[in-house]
């Protein structure tokens, strides 16, 4: 993940990246605990 993140362009991830971190994080977070 380390590797794949300083091939990339800048340090900072693509937006559709970040975007798919977060949603990734929500069903892992959605799954053990309800926060609703």
């Amino acid at each position: 993940m380390l590797a794949r993140c300083r091939r990339g362009e800048g340090r900072f991830p693509s937006p559709s990246q970040v975007s798919a971190g977060l949603l990734a994080a929500q069903l892992l977070l959605e799954d053990p605990v309800d926060l609703a």
